[in-house]
């Protein structure tokens, strides 16, 4: 009986890894129709790479699935050409690494039990904020779920300029006279805006506490250029609880034109 016991387990092993599956490889693939970003006459079009994996047997198991979706310019100066190459590098990196590791107790209920708590996935979106052939600005947003309550979200920039050796990141210090408080008119700015959404979106609530931004954070926040001023970006709990999702302030020029640097100093953004 012991015997039986143990070979019924190791077939039971083996279908399940022989059950690991990739459904083909990463592919992209031009999506959609090109579309234009406010402000320029730039267009991208959408790049999408799907893969699918996971555990299955006896149609039941544990999914995962990876999807990244990436704006890319037209590949009409050196420029561009490059940026595309930096954004489709890292976005097939996020999609290829994606691999959640699971427990032996979590793979056995996923097989007793379907779910959406057995599909994990990621998805990376890369999208174009700003172009122009001195400068491009890109959020992306990636979406993923390993179990839990909740997926997770975390949002990144790239800001970039061009040089005469190729393209380096931007930053915020860079725009601004170092001789004046710059930190301080942008903290206060977004101090403003961010209580300002909080109580539109928690309207329904009562007491809600009011946010500060600081003069220290403001190098260090996460911002990308758009054509009417700069946009701040604010992940879920970095202001707030979860549930409240995320802000994204915008700062429009016009409030902070004084001080910004003139002349050869910085790209012309705006």
């Amino acid at each position: 009986m012991k015997r039986l016991f143990l070979f019924v387990a190791l077939m039971l092993l083996v279908v399940a890894s022989a059950a690991i599956v990739n459904v083909g490889n990463s592919s992209w693939q031009a999506t959609g129709k090109p579309q234009s970003i406010a402000g320029s006459q730039v267009k991208v079009i959408t790049i999408e790479s799907r893969r699918a994996s996971g555990i299955t047997a006896l149609g039941r198991g544990l999914r995962t699935t990876a999807r990244g979706v990436v704006d890319q310019l037209p590949a009409t100066n050196a420029f561009w050409v490059a940026v595309n190459e930096r954004v489709k590098q890292r976005a097939s990196e996020q999609v290829e690494g994606f691999c959640p590791g699971q427990s032996l107790h979590a793979i056995r209920r996923s097989f007793s039990r379907q779910s959406d708590e057995n599909h994990h996935y990621l998805t990376t979106e890369w999208e174009v904020q700003l172009a122009t052939p001195e400068v491009v600005s890109i959020v992306h947003t990636t979406t993923d779920y390993t179990g839990g309550f909740h997926n997770g979200i975390e949002i990144g920039v790239l800001n970039v300029m061009r040089t005469e050796a190729g393209w380096r990141e931007l930053t915020l210090a860079e725009l601004f006279k170092p001789e004046l408080p710059w930190q301080q008119e942008l903290a206060t700015l977004l101090t403003r805006q961010l209580n300002q959404l909080r109580q539109e979106r928690l309207e329904d609530m009562e007491d809600i506490e009011l946010v500060e931004i600081t003069d220290s954070q403001i190098e260090g926040a996460l911002f990308s250029f758009t054509a009417a001023g700069l946009q701040f970006w604010y992940a879920p709990y970095s202001i707030g609880s979860w549930a409240e999702g995320t802000y994204a302030p915008l700062i429009p020029q016009t409030a902070f034109v004084g001080f910004l640097r003139s002349g050869d100093q910085v790209p012309i953004i705006w």
